[in-house]
């Protein structure tokens, strides 16, 4: 999976800010479900495959209204971002989700 626009329009923002992009910082994630269950599943996937819960809420926009914002540490780089967005979406696919995003902090050297 290439990054998609989106990422490439953030990565995008943060090279026009000064960020080489070389540093590790937090990513925050969402991700959109349709059931209590399936978030509950998916956090459960996420959270084994070294992901942080950070909190989840019941007024999201629907039909996926189930929402869980959740992080982890690493370089946004083009190599990053490509491995966590295709794991991230196969995992919420699998809970009949939808992963929704990132973004990050900027970082100056």
């Amino acid at each position: 999976m290439k990054p998609s626009d989106q990422d490439k329009q953030i990565l995008g923002v943060l090279r026009q800010h000064g960020d080489t992009l070389t540093k590790p910082r937090e990513i925050m994630h969402w991700a959109y479900f349709p059931s209590d269950e399936a978030r509950t599943r998916f956090a459960e996937s996420c959270a084994k495959a070294g992901f942080a819960i950070r909190g989840m809420n019941d007024g999201a926009r629907m039909p996926n209204r189930f929402s869980v914002q959740f992080s982890h540490t690493d370089v946004p780089n083009e190599n990053a971002v490509d491995l966590f967005r295709s794991l991230l979406t196969k995992l919420a696919a699998e809970s009949g989700g939808e992963y929704d995003g990132w973004q990050t902090k900027i970082v100056q050297n």
